[in-house]
């Protein structure tokens, strides 16, 4: 477990090595009004008690819009669409009166926390002067007063410090300025990069990285949501360390010269049988994320479109099994938009509760993406250990060993290339679900069909020492294996009802404002 743990330590530092290259594409939200908010040239900053973030584009349109903090968070949740591709100034001005309806800004505040950073300093000042004028002027029109403080936050002063006191010798590190540090640590944050491969990134490549985050991360997690999600990505990472099939690849290892033209049996047969383990897991976790745009929804959510449509029931919202499923509702809702004229109210309505209704499923679907883009990564990584292991050990019995055993344990070694290979496009989400189905079957195959091989080869002894090793290993690996599904669940439910529930509350608590 130890080695597995450090090898991912180890990935996990090339990866981030390389991280400082710019992203593939730009992120790209067409608005309702059909423009098209682009790469992120500013980072704008505004804390009330919620905290969010704003990527800003060149032409001064909303690219990118976060929670930073769990009230930021419930004081965005089911609002992106309001805030995305909008100018900045309208973006802050909705933002002000939300914070005001719910509760977060009122006369008590007193002062606005904002900051705004970019590659251009004369547009830095444009926005941050524009921010504070449409912050206090939004307040005012709500009967509230309330100054902006540009200045660095004490907090973010002392991290500052406390960086520059661990790395005395860093000169990038010595000449960073609060601004450079808020950049850097946003950064880290929000792509999950220690903070020193964030410091060797330069400023447009930080702002535009920012802005890509802000339309991938989960924006309306909870801390709560996020250490359920975190928590099921351990486990499983935990249970990926213990495959019982290593067992017998101990067993070859142990007895090397009294197999050596067979001794790759027992790593081929557990990195094909961890290859098929992994691929059951991740077909779940897909099939999970898969599933939550037709999860059904719940009443008050139905309730809220029937009243907005004056619907005399609800079967119309119905799928063909007779459940009301986010999609079956936004299948209704455009077609009945297509052939009815409604008020613009009505309308903004209808996608407001539905951005709702999508805002819970689509967070539990980015994490099952991030978690089977772990095992993933822990299966890369595993595959890359027992070929390491054949090839050590392919060195050493090399000379003793026939042309006909020399090709079969080539053979194996290509064929776990192509196992790699396989785990990066499924990273790359280019495998379906049907796809990964296949592949654990094809792993299965493979695993049994090798595992007959060892039977016949191993001795009596060998074969009882390999199994005691099994069976202490199966126990615990059920019991893993329940905690992750029971984990999953956790998550899933967080995602459904957490936020809703800490919303629909600040809602009801401010319902006069």
């Amino acid at each position: 477990m130890k080695k597995l743990l450090s090898m991912i330590l180890v990935l996990t530092l090339v990866f981030s090595l390389a991280s400082c290259q710019p992203p593939n594409e730009d992120p790209k939200n067409p608005g309702d009004d059909g423009s098209v908010a682009g790469t992120s040239v500013a980072l704008v900053t505004v804390s009330i008690n919620p905290s969010i973030e704003i990527s800003v584009d060149k032409d001064g349109l909303v690219a990118g819009v976060y929670g930073a903090n769990e009230d930021g968070q419930i004081l965005l949740y089911g609002e992106t669409d309001n805030i995305l591709n909008k100018s900045y100034e309208d973006a802050i001005a909705y933002v002000t009166d939300l914070s005001v309806r719910l509760g977060y800004l009122d006369a008590e505040t007193g002062t606005v926390n904002t900051s705004v950073i970019a590659e251009d300093a004369a547009f830095a000042a444009e926005v941050q002067s524009k921010l504070g004028d449409k912050i206090k002027a939004a307040a005012t029109a709500n009967g509230i007063t309330v100054s902006i403080d540009t200045s660095d936050p004490f907090s973010l002063i002392s991290e500052l410090e406390e960086l520059k006191a661990k790395y005395p010798s860093r000169a990038d590190i010595q000449a960073l300025t609060p601004n450079d540090y808020r950049l850097a640590s946003t950064l880290s944050e929000r792509e999950g990069i220690s903070i020193l491969e964030a410091v060797g990134c330069d400023k447009e490549d930080m702002l535009k990285r920012i802005g890509a985050a802000h339309n991938t991360l989960e924006t309306h997690a909870t801390e709560a949501y996020l250490a359920a999600k975190r928590e099921a990505t351990r486990i499983f990472e935990k249970s990926m360390g213990i495959v019982v099939a290593g067992a017998y690849n101990e067993v070859y290892l142990k007895n090397i010269m009294a197999h050596t033209g067979t001794f790759y049996y027992g790593a081929a047969y557990q990195a094909y049988a961890t290859t098929a383990l992994t691929y059951r897991s991740v077909y779940e976790i897909k099939a999970f994320g898969d599933a939550m745009t037709s999860y059904e929804l719940d009443a008050t959510t139905i309730s809220a479109v029937k009243e907005e449509l004056g619907l005399t029931d609800t079967a119309a919202l119905e799928n063909e099994k007779g459940k009301i499923t986010i999609d079956s509702l936004i299948a209704f809702c455009d077609d009945f938009l297509a052939k009815n004229s409604v008020d613009d109210e009505v309308e903004t309505e209808l996608r407001r509760i539905i951005a709702g209704a999508k805002a819970a499923a689509e967070l539990a679907d980015k994490a099952t993406t991030t978690m089977y883009s772990a095992d993933m990564a822990a299966l890369k990584t595993q595959i890359g250990i027992v070929v390491g292991s054949i090839n050590t050990a392919y060195t050493t019995a090399k000379l003793l060993m026939t042309d006909e055993q020399k090709t079969a344990v080539e053979a194996v070694l290509a064929d776990l290339a192509l196992v790699e290979a396989k785990v990066g496009e499924i990273m790359e989400g280019g495998v379906t679900l049907s796809e990964v189905d296949a592949l654990a079957t094809e792993a299965e195959e493979k695993a049994a069909e090798i595992l007959e091989d060892i039977k016949a080869d191993l001795s009596e002894a060998e074969l009882n020492e390999a199994q005691a090793k099994i069976e202490a290993l199966k126990a615990l690996q059920t019991q893993l294996t329940t905690d992750f599904q029971n984990r999953l669940t956790e998550a899933e439910n967080t995602a459904k009802s957490y936020i809703e529930q800490a919303r629909a509350e600040r809602e009801a608590a401010n319902s006069d404002n």
